[in-house]
């Protein structure tokens, strides 16, 4: 929302899920990966399509095709927290095989 109170072409946040992150993490996310940061979610959305809204006060709201996903994705997200960036390659590798099991179930 503007100084005005005028909608700046963002509109609310519909289904989705939403959940928290430690603030220090959040500014892990944000920050581009030549600065310091993280391309973790770059690296999630090559794996599954999905949409993120990463707040400055920790909140963080993705959503992806189905529930299962979000929780996975939410997990993934929650877990860079207390990894090194060198870490994350073995991060996705773990997501990677999670939601092709899932997606293996899910076709039953």
């Amino acid at each position: 929302m503007s100084a005005s109170g005028k909608s700046c072409g963002l509109g609310p946040l519909e289904d989705g899920f939403l959940f928290e992150i430690p603030t220090p993490a959040v500014k892990v996310l944000q920050t581009p990966k030549k600065h310091g940061g993280s391309d973790i979610l770059k690296k999630l959305g090559i794996i599954t399509p999905f949409e993120v809204a990463v707040g400055v006060n920790g909140y963080v709201w993705i959503k992806s095709k189905n529930d299962i996903v979000n929780i996975l994705l939410s997990r993934a997200i929650q877990a860079t927290a207390d990894l090194e960036p060198e870490e994350h390659d073995q991060l996705l590798s773990h997501f990677r095989t999670c939601l092709e099991s899932v997606q293996g179930i899910m076709k039953y």
